[in-house]
């Protein structure tokens, strides 16, 4: 979960990488991402979540355990070590 998104075109490649490695994260959660990171996380099937009414990294606590359904465009809290 982080504010916004950097990459450039390696990002794709790298997120296919990862996935075929078995490493790629269950979920990228941003406030704003970019086209380039948009399409690396469909390169490399991970579900992605982006531009939420509130300032996303700022809501959730630090190691906060969350349940991602990009398909609903959903975020929800589960769980908090704090």
């Amino acid at each position: 979960m982080l504010d916004t998104a950097k990459g450039g075109v390696a990002t794709a490649w790298m997120l296919h990488e990862m996935k075929a490695r078995g490493i790629v994260p269950l979920a990228l959660v941003f406030n704003s991402v970019n086209p380039i990171l948009a399409q690396g996380a469909a390169l490399g099937d991970v579900s992605m979540l982006a531009g939420f009414d509130e300032d996303i990294a700022a809501a959730i606590p630090n190691g906060a355990e969350v349940e991602v359904n990009p398909q609903a465009g959903v975020l929800t809290l589960i769980g908090s070590e704090a």
